[in-house]
């Protein structure tokens, strides 16, 4: 299982055969976080474990790759694991709970107490959106829904 990368005091190593599907882990102190990756829609061609097999890391061990269209970074598979395990919210998550509410990027920004560049970063999935806003968003719906 190659590792993937190692930073924040966590790393990312990759499971391509050792139970289905392919997936990979991110490992912190004292916390794991197990997420398959052949169910992204991009990542599709993964799920035939021969091809997932033959996973290659970067030279500077913060990229793998598989094909020339399929490559991943560090970033976005911690992203993706956060996500997953709902450490973060999906950006098109977020995005479907503003365009519900009619809100403008400034109305939402403004109605979770964040800058309107913030909330622009999260709505195009520019920005890891931390589980801190999904409650937010969760609290703000209860509130637009009472009316208050």
């Amino acid at each position: 299982m190659p590792t993937l990368a190692r930073f924040a005091r966590c790393k990312i190593s990759l499971y391509p055969s050792d139970e289905p599907p392919p997936h990979f882990h991110l490992v912190g102190a004292g916390w794991a976080v197990k997420a398959a990756i052949a169910g992204n829609p991009v990542l599709a061609p993964l799920a035939d474990s021969r091809l997932f097999d033959l996973v290659q890391v970067a030279a500077d061990g913060y990229e793998l790759h598989w094909t020339d269209d399929i490559e991943l970074s560090a970033p976005q598979l911690w992203r993706w694991a956060m996500e997953q395990s709902g450490e973060a919210m999906p950006a098109e998550e977020f995005r479907r709970w503003r365009l519900a509410h009619k809100m403008s990027l400034q109305q939402a920004a403004r109605i979770l107490g964040l800058s309107r560049r913030t909330v622009a970063y999260y709505d195009a999935g520019a920005k890891s959106i931390p589980k801190t806003v999904a409650l937010a968003c969760i609290g703000a719906e209860r509130q637009l829904r009472s009316g208050r």
